[in-house]
């Protein structure tokens, strides 16, 4: 027998105030409910949001049951069901959420008038009404910080500074050369380690006894040991978060990879799950990394975590924490010994600090 999941969306205005409702019905029988309060989005926010809600309702109940979602919003359906496009950015990181609860589950999504999806809608305004008894949901694509308690765990990106492939502009994956810092990857390094003991005002960082993770690669673990002694932190090496493999693509420079190999190039680039000859896909990298991060959001609650790891990686395990498009990943940049911060709390919920942030590095 199929279970039902109505969810719904409110807003006063758009952007405005807004909340969501979801509710899991056995025929006529309600078996479980959410709703909560999101603050000002947008309407379409809130429908995706309580999208989320109720498939987390049904993994909640019995992921092995199929279930039919059923919501008034036709743009979220035909969205979900891919027959329209999303091209708003504010939307897509729950897009990606919705699609990957939906895949845990056998689900399809359905189009219902506005009247017959009258509980939802109550759940939703009730908790538009009522924010303050809510429980705040998580905002996968927001980057204003949740409304709890709890100062949450603190993750500082650090890529590692220049090496000399860097500087040459030649691929170094963690399966080829194993470059130690240049000079100037040093003095990099040395002046993230001030920023980070000095941790700008304006950035609120706790700095809560600080742990720093890096890849076990000599440039990493260079750049990684000038902070942790700057900071006086305990250093670990984790081989997750080594850069991605680029196979026989390793050693060559940025003209020859070009003239070589550049429709391999552009299927790399435009794809998850295209592999160089010999190397890793990016679905092959995020899945290497997604257990790296959920283990850090699990085991250091309300600490300070400083990753310091690649390019490739860096994105990868960002990605993980904002549940982004694809597009994310190739829009996304990480200057040599740049700083990126967040702040997550649980398992989905962040506050975006700073990204890419390269004012502290000195000149070339």
């Amino acid at each position: 027998m199929t279970l039902i999941i109505r969810a719904d969306g409110a807003s006063r205005g758009n952007p405005g105030e807004a909340s969501f409702g979801a509710v899991l019905l056995d025929g006529d029988t309600e078996l479980a409910t959410s709703s909560a309060h999101l603050g000002v989005t947008t309407n379409n926010y809130a429908e995706y949001s309580g999208v989320i809600a109720g498939l987390k309702l049904a993994i909640e109940h019995d992921p092995g049951q199929e279930y039919l979602v059923q919501l008034d919003s036709k743009l979220v359906v035909e969205q979900l069901n891919g027959n329209w496009k999303v091209k708003s950015r504010d939307l897509m990181p729950l897009v990606s959420q919705a699609s990957k609860l939906a895949s845990q589950l056998t689900v399809s999504f359905e189009w219902i008038p506005r009247e017959q999806n009258s509980r939802a809608d109550e759940l939703a305004n009730e908790a538009l009404d009522n924010p303050v008894s809510q429980e705040i949901p998580s905002q996968p694509g927001s980057i204003r910080a949740p409304r709890v308690s709890s100062p949450g765990t603190e993750l500082i990106f650090v890529r590692h500074g220049h090496s000399a492939h860097t500087e040459k502009g030649l691929v170094a994956g963690g399966d080829g050369a194993d470059p130690e810092l240049s000079d100037l990857g040093q003095r990099e390094a040395e002046a993230t380690a001030e920023l980070l003991a000095s941790s700008p005002s304006s950035w609120r960082l706790a700095m809560n006894n600080p742990l720093v993770i890096s890849s076990d690669m000599l440039r990493t673990r260079q750049t990684a040991e000038s902070i942790a002694r700057k900071l006086n932190a305990e250093l670990v090496s984790d081989s997750r978060i080594r850069e991605i493999f680029f196979g026989e693509w390793n050693g060559l420079s940025n003209e020859e990879l070009f003239s070589k190999d550049q429709q391999l190039l552009d299927a790399w680039r435009g794809s998850l799950d295209f592999r160089p000859p010999g190397g890793e896909s990016i679905e092959d990298l995020i899945s290497r990394t997604s257990g790296f991060v959920r283990e850090i959001r699990e085991n250091y609650p309300n600490r300070t975590v400083i990753i310091v790891s690649h390019m490739m990686p860096t994105r990868a395990l960002t990605y993980n924490i904002v549940g982004g498009a694809e597009q994310y990943l190739w829009s996304t940049s990480f200057a040599p010994a740049s700083v990126s911060a967040f702040r997550v709390w649980g398992s989905e919920q962040y506050e975006l600090i700073t990204l890419n942030s390269c004012a502290h590095l000195p000149i070339k």
